[in-house]
């Protein structure tokens, strides 16, 4: 039995592929998917790093954030976002 996950990581590999200007933003290799530098810059509240309930909190914001992004103005489901994050490809 498989047990479907959103992945915050991939929810933000996902937005910023469809924030890419060029083909080459792609390859930059400056971006990082840290917890703490994904909320910096996004603008989060900032919460105490590596403990349970620091990085809970964190990741909770982020993935609202995200879900708000990546939906837009339109109505998305739990299913769609799943389905989102799992057609993100690597480009390596």
């Amino acid at each position: 039995m498989v047990n479907p996950c959103l992945d915050t990581m991939r929810m933000a590999m996902l937005w910023r592929e469809q924030q890419l200007t060029n083909h080459y933003d792609r390859f930059n290799l400056k971006v990082s998917y840290s917890l703490t530098d994904l909320a910096k810059e996004m603008e989060l509240p900032a919460f105490t790093a590596h403990t349970a309930l620091g990085d809970a909190l964190q990741t909770a914001y982020l993935f609202l954030y995200l879900t708000k992004k990546i939906a837009g103005h339109g109505s998305w489901t739990l299913k769609k976002l799943h389905q989102a994050g799992q057609s993100w490809r690597w480009y390596f």
